[in-house]
């Protein structure tokens, strides 16, 4: 069985995408409605597939001079790119356009500051791999 470690994980913004500088923490859910298509009859319980969408995280510690950092404007959609294994050829990604719903900065006396987004998106992610 393979592992791939978290710390090399990349995540990428912008039209251009820009690497988001001092991640720490992604991650991201697809779900899908369950439509209840049950009817009288059978007294059996029936369900389809309805809308398809993803929510996610974003944490890192803040930057303000961070190109990447400078993309995840909330309410704006944005490009995102998300690589678990790291931004090598043939390591798999996650890209779409997300909107960014919220941003939050954390500061506490004995460690960095960090900072949190989330974000939506209509559907899902598009998997893919990283190219040369």
């Amino acid at each position: 069985m393979s592992t791939t470690r978290g710390c090399k994980g990349v995540v990428k913004a912008g039209a251009v995408p820009a690497v988001i500088a001092e991640i720490t923490a992604w991650d991201f859910t697809e779900t899908a409605e369950e439509i209840d298509t049950s009817s009288m009859g059978p007294c059996t319980g029936k369900s389809e597939a309805g809308l398809v969408k993803t929510a996610g995280n974003i944490t890192c510690f803040w930057d303000s001079t961070d190109a990447g950092q400078s993309e995840l404007i909330v309410g704006v959609k944005v490009n995102l790119v998300l690589i678990p294994g790291g931004d090598v050829m043939g390591e798999t990604t996650y890209t779409g356009e997300a909107l960014i719903l919220s941003r939050g900065i954390s500061s506490d006396v004995k460690g960095v500051i960090t900072q949190p987004y989330t974000f939506s998106m209509n559907g899902g992610f598009i998997e893919g791999v990283v190219a040369a």
